[in-house]
């Protein structure tokens, strides 16, 4: 860490500790240079210190008003955050299609793992379709009609798991390879 002018002077031996501030308060009042005469000698050093002065001041006051801006964007935040939860909240928990008898897991993917949810055979069949999506609220998954998530994803995706055409292929699917000549023997080793 530098130490100040006057701290220096001290330490190389050049002012004694009680003529420090006094050789330093006197310095701007020497005599004016005869070749510079316009020029009044005291009041270039004074007003450079009050312009030194005033800029500090001002950079002070600057980041102050940076930082109330930056608090102030992040309280409007937590608000915008809370009021879109809430809004998610009523929406999910109004039309849910969870039912308590739903037996068969569906796995999905979100936020990078693997996670399931129940649901009844025609519900399983109406995910993978894209006519139910999935939302995740308080660590919980709902089962929503597909305008419901729809509307969810708009005001707040994070709250959307799945949503849309599923990527798990259909289980009594009707293609072309369903023909006999293409099914496979159950006795075939690889």
């Amino acid at each position: 860490m530098s130490l100040s002018i006057r701290d220096q002077l001290l330490n190389i031996g050049l002012i004694k500790p009680g003529d420090a501030s006094q050789k330093l308060k006197d310095k701007p009042k020497q005599q004016p240079n005869p070749r510079h005469f316009n020029r009044p000698a005291a009041a270039a050093p004074e007003s450079a210190e009050l312009t030194l002065e005033k800029a500090y001041q001002a950079r002070v006051a600057l980041e102050k008003a940076q930082l109330a801006e930056k608090k102030r964007e992040a309280e409007q935040k937590q608000i915008d955050k809370r009021e879109r939860k809430l809004k998610a909240q009523a929406l999910i928990t109004a039309h849910s299609k969870n039912t308590p008898d739903a037996t068969e897991l569906r796995y999905f993917t979100y936020a990078k793992k693997i996670r399931s949810v129940y649901a009844t055979a025609e519900q399983r069949v109406l995910i993978n379709n894209g006519a139910l999506g999935i939302a995740q609220m308080d660590g919980r998954f709902y089962l929503l009609d597909a305008a419901i998530a729809g509307q969810i994803q708009q005001f707040a995706p994070e709250f959307i798991a799945l949503y849309g055409q599923s990527s798990e292929p259909a289980q009594e699917s009707a293609s072309e390879y369903s023909d006999d000549k293409f099914k496979v023997p159950d006795d075939l080793v690889w």
